[in-house]
């Protein structure tokens, strides 16, 4: 992860740049969070939604959303 940060915060003009590294941090485990979860909770999206602290729906809407970008 510190290489991660490291490699994007290297070039930045902190006073110029906007860069979006929530976001793209999000974006970068978010997937390998979800599917770790969901496979130690057997699939079952309800009990992984809890775990993960989001609603159901969005953790649909999330993996959907993997499936049409893969």
């Amino acid at each position: 992860m510190n290489r991660w940060l490291s490699e994007r915060v290297e070039n930045l003009d902190l006073l110029k740049d906007r860069a979006k590294l929530h976001d793209e941090l999000l974006n970068e485990i978010e997937p390998a969070l979800i599917d770790e979860i969901l496979s130690r909770c057997q699939q079952n999206q309800a009990a992984a939604a809890r775990i993960l602290g989001m609603d159901p729906k969005t953790l649909r809407s999330k993996l959907t959303q993997a499936q049409a970008d893969s």
